[in-house]
């Protein structure tokens, strides 16, 4: 994996003389005025270290605030476990009733049992069963024809046309055009080492390039004193 290639920001380490100093200043002061005090850490950051540390606001700091990171300011306006909703059993008011669906209606698109269709990357599907899960309710007709002469599709393994047999056109979608493989044999088909080797080649350069110009910054880089 190539770096960020200075998209990112350099990470920024905590020391021991930061840790003490969110440690001393976190349960009395807010975060932006230790942030103007260390000068190189974010709000959030200062909010994690107190947090792997320990510490926390103090509740006389938490009284001043109003009370806002204390967990009780708004609670009576929160829901409580239990809570019945006003509009429980009543009917709503307006045409919702004549809008809304009912039990056993069948959206437009609906189709019975048996049907076909092209899905978006060109496979021929059957509809094999009815229910509420969508794409689940459909199964490609070439791994029908093979279970139907083979039966169930082991474990990591696919099935698949052959070479030059792709089709959607149902009278094409033989046992003779489709065949089964295990998914290593299918990453080592369609990898692009031997789809586009010359364009794989161009990838791998591409990244050998990217890394050698983040080492030659990081050696470039002048660390800030403070």
């Amino acid at each position: 994996m190539t770096k960020s290639r200075g998209i990112l920001p350099p990470k920024v380490f905590w020391t021991d003389a930061e840790r003490e100093i969110v440690r001393q200043l976190y349960p009395d002061t807010k975060n932006s005025e230790i942030v103007k005090v260390l000068g190189r850490h974010t709000e959030k950051s200062i909010w994690g270290i107190a947090k792997k540390l320990g510490v926390k606001k103090s509740p006389e700091y938490l009284r001043v605030m109003g009370g806002y990171l204390d967990g009780k300011r708004g609670s009576q306006k929160r829901f409580e476990p239990g809570h019945v909703p006003w509009i429980k059993g009543k009917k709503l008011p307006g045409r919702t009733s004549s809008t809304s669906f009912v039990k056993g209606q069948r959206p437009p698109n609906w189709k019975p049992m048996g049907s076909h269709r092209v899905n978006g990357e060109g496979y021929l599907e059957r509809k094999v069963r009815e229910g509420n899960n969508g794409g689940l309710n459909w199964e490609a007709v070439h791994r029908l024809v093979w279970k139907a002469a083979n039966g169930a599709i082991p474990r990591n393994h696919v099935v698949v046309f052959k070479e030059a047999r792709f089709t959607n056109v149902l009278e094409q979608i033989t046992l003779d055009a489709i065949e089964l493989v295990s998914r290593k044999q299918l990453m080592s088909k369609n990898t692009i080492w031997v789809k586009n080797p010359e364009l794989a080649a161009l990838y791998q350069l591409k990244g050998q390039i990217t890394r050698q110009v983040n080492r030659i910054k990081e050696t470039q880089h002048v660390q800030p004193s403070y």
